[in-house]
């Protein structure tokens, strides 16, 4: 049996997974984040082309359309249990014409999630804080004592969602990462003196889970703990990126030839870029690296007597000989990755390039 779990990208979004994660354990969870619209249809085509008859759909923190319900109401034909749970008001007439559709107004989505489970097994007991304080937040309840607390939260979530690209490669390790924060942030707000104490105690919950995740996705990524207490965590995130593309390398990374020179060409790396290509150098047997942003601008890396920035130049870029920067036509408006990369490769079919 399989349980797929389609909730908001908001932290009472993930709140709520963090409460189907505790109650599941180790199960086969599939899990999605989306925002209102089109995220939600394709998310439950998506349950609908993979589920099975007794595989279970939960959703959180979602209202949904007329149209989505529809879509709902096929997977309960084909087999599969659907449970939603939310908290927006503008999903009254749906609560109303199905039993699947579980609506409460005065609670956020993580604590329905929480006492939904509670009743199955006190284990979630465990995360009664979890709960409470993300009601706080997500209600905006100013005149509770812990409003302010409920304020860091946020922000610490925030902070953590935010240091992993949203590509697909990262998906389900971003997600995680997201997920074991959560309920860590929520002990620290509750141990600390003060709001303070925490804030300077998140990076370290931030660094424990990634050196977990480096372990975990094989020995040649680990780093020994004294060299991990001198990094910066953006240069801890860069390590831990590095290791998840190149477990993966033949998934994610582009070999391109251009002016003779042997390149790997990268999508959507912009936040890290710079610290990635620094570890990736290291390491590199090919010439250089470049990365494409969504945007359409590029940013080129190389070492030693590999010189980028005439590649740069040549569509009307510049820089320095191992760091440079160019527009691809037609940038400055957001598009799709894959349509920016097959611009790269139209763009450089001309100037001795090739894709192997």
């Amino acid at each position: 049996m399989n349980l797929f779990h389609i909730s908001h990208n908001d932290l009472d979004g993930f709140g709520s997974q963090v409460m189907s994660r505790h109650f599941y354990g180790s199960q086969n969870i599939f899990f999605f984040n989306v925002n209102y619209g089109d995220p939600i249809t394709e998310a439950l085509d998506k349950v609908l082309f993979v589920g099975s008859k007794g595989d279970s759909l939960l959703i959180t923190d979602l209202n949904l359309t007329w149209d989505q319900c529809t879509q709902v109401e096929l997977l309960i034909t084909k087999g599969i249990e659907v449970q939603l749970l939310d908290h927006h008001g503008t999903g009254t007439a749906q609560s109303e014409k199905y039993d699947w559709y579980h609506l409460d107004t005065s609670i956020c989505a993580t604590k329905i999630t929480y006492e939904f489970f509670l009743k199955k097994d006190s284990k979630m007991l465990e995360l009664k804080g979890v709960s409470d304080i993300i009601n706080i937040y997500d209600l905006y309840q100013v005149e509770d004592a812990l409003i302010n607390k409920a304020k860091a939260l946020n922000t610490a979530h925030m902070n953590t969602v935010h240091l992993i690209p949203d590509l697909d490669l990262f998906d389900t390790p971003r997600r995680n990462f997201i997920l074991s924060a959560i309920p860590l942030f929520v002990k620290s707000i509750f141990d600390s003196k003060s709001i303070r104490v925490f804030e300077s105690e998140v990076n370290g919950i931030q660094r424990d889970i990634l050196q977990v995740a480096l372990d975990s996705i094989g020995s040649e990524f680990s780093i020994p703990q004294e060299f991990l207490d001198d990094m910066s965590i953006s240069v801890i995130i860069a390590e831990y990126t590095h290791a998840l593309i190149m477990s993966r390398r033949n998934e994610f990374v582009t070999d391109i030839y251009i002016n003779g020179l042997h390149g790997e060409l990268y999508v959507g790396l912009s936040k890290i870029s710079q610290e990635f290509f620094a570890i990736r150098n290291a390491s590199l047997e090919s010439d250089f690296c470049v990365n494409i942003n969504n945007r359409g601008y590029l940013g080129f890396r190389s070492v030693g007597d590999k010189h980028v920035s005439p590649i740069a130049k040549s569509i009307g870029g510049g820089g320095h000989p191992n760091a440079a920067g160019a527009p691809l036509p037609g940038a400055g408006v957001e598009k799709e990755l894959s349509e920016w990369k097959q611009i790269f490769l139209d763009t450089f079919a001309g100037k001795e390039a090739s894709l192997k």
